[in-house]
């Protein structure tokens, strides 16, 4: 979920879902969004093609992007907006505690969340 602020209010994005990986390649064109919020999302393309088996849609991938970027970078660029990783997961999809997402975002606009839900609470 995307949030953008528009004259110092905070109004939610209640357009369409976008895969969480290909979110914050379009946030960075979109300079009204403010937060980014992604769920159960994967971590690195790099975690998934180091693996013989990975969970992550065929259709999320875009071929030769390692060459040039991965999402941790793509979120690192998006600096300060906010970029909340909840309940992340490595290629074959297995969930990963917050010590091993802190250590591939480390940017400080970065939040790091054990579980993925979708409240208030965890959408404010």
């Amino acid at each position: 979920m995307a949030r953008s602020k528009h004259a110092g209010n905070r109004q939610q994005d209640t357009g369409r879902a976008l895969p969480v990986d290909v979110a914050p390649r379009l946030l960075g064109r979109e300079v009204r969004i403010g937060e980014l919020y992604l769920a159960g999302g994967l971590t690195s393309y790099r975690s998934a093609v180091e693996t013989e088996r990975f969970a992550a849609p065929f259709g999320s991938f875009a071929f030769g992007i390692l060459r040039h970027t991965d999402l941790p970078e793509v979120a690192a660029s998006l600096a300060p907006r906010r970029v909340c990783m909840a309940g992340a997961v490595d290629g074959p999809g297995g969930k990963l505690e917050v010590s091993a997402v802190r250590k591939v975002y480390g940017g400080a606009h970065v939040v790091v969340r054990a579980e993925a839900k979708w409240d208030v609470e965890a959408l404010s």
